[in-house]
């Protein structure tokens, strides 16, 4: 399945960057960065200070982390008693990010929150093999695949940053990604020169009163290749290069790889069988 974004940027984006930054004193990836990841997480109950671990920029190995609240219970004197307990973990390197989140609360007073930020960025290089079109503008068709497992007050965004211009998508947006929603990307750039790619998923959970929620984007979010660069709307030759070493050119996406060629054992365990069978059906059509 094939869906294109809105302009509309989902709000989510703006208020779990704020609490994750002001929060975890981390900056989502900026357009002045180079090539890095970054990751962020925040748990926060009603009976316990806001819970925070960042992850620290690393390049090429991927970031991990999890995070948990105790669980905090309390009586209210006018509403009674009340609980709430939150988890997040998350994973990102080059060209997949994956996150889970859930929370629980109970009573009139309860609240929890579980919340992820996560993010890479790289310079990437489209060289021409034709060098008269060093300095053209080219359009750039990409797609990247997200799959999300929703319940109770859940919201994940996903932004994709390519040469300034930017594409959002959303839970607001595409309400269903429960089997694997494929998003086009067209983006431009100038051939020959270095272009920043910078790619941000942001996910929040929250459960108030006797609820609970969580996200599961563990199998998400995969970045599907690049299919193709033309100018002028021709299809263009041209090599890729990139900081992180990471080759955008292909999909991401688990399985997705080329068919790997047979062993040589295997070639001739096969061609043995073909032979025998071919030497039974001989036999057969003699009889």
């Amino acid at each position: 399945m094939t869906r294109h974004a809105r302009t509309r940027t989902s709000n989510i984006s703006t208020r779990v960057l704020a609490t994750l930054g002001a929060a975890l004193g981390f900056a989502v990836i900026s357009a002045d960065a180079e090539a890095g990841l970054l990751g962020g997480l925040l748990v926060g109950t009603t009976c316990v200070n806001i819970v925070t671990q960042g992850l620290s920029a690393a390049t090429p190995t991927g970031l991990t982390g999890s995070l948990t609240t105790l669980p905090c219970s309390g009586i209210d004197p006018q509403f009674g008693p009340f609980s709430g307990s939150g988890d997040v973990s998350s994973f990102v390197d080059y060209g997949v990010m994956k996150t889970i989140g859930h929370t629980t609360s109970a009573g009139l007073m309860g609240f929890a929150q579980s919340s992820t930020g996560l993010g890479y960025s790289d310079l990437v290089t489209f060289d021409p093999v034709n060098s008269l079109l060093i300095g053209q503008s080219a359009t750039v068709q990409a797609q990247i695949q997200l799959q999300a497992l929703l319940i109770g007050g859940t919201e994940w965004s996903l932004d994709v940053t390519f040469g300034g211009a930017q594409e959002t998508f959303s839970s607001f947006d595409f309400t269903d990604c429960s089997t694997p929603c494929t998003f086009d990307l067209t983006l431009g750039m100038t051939l020959g020169t270095s272009t920043q790619l910078l790619v941000n998923l942001m996910a929040s959970d929250v459960a108030v009163l006797d609820g609970s929620s969580s996200f599961d984007l563990s199998q998400s979010v995969y970045w599907d290749g690049i299919q193709s660069v033309t100018v002028d709307g021709q299809p263009v030759a041209f090599t890729l290069t990139s900081v992180s070493k990471h080759n955008w050119v292909e999909s991401s996406v688990p399985g997705s790889g080329p068919t790997p060629a047979p062993e040589p054992a295997s070639v001739a365990l096969l061609a043995m069988g073909l032979l025998g069978l071919g030497f039974s059906l001989r036999r057969e059509v003699r009889r």
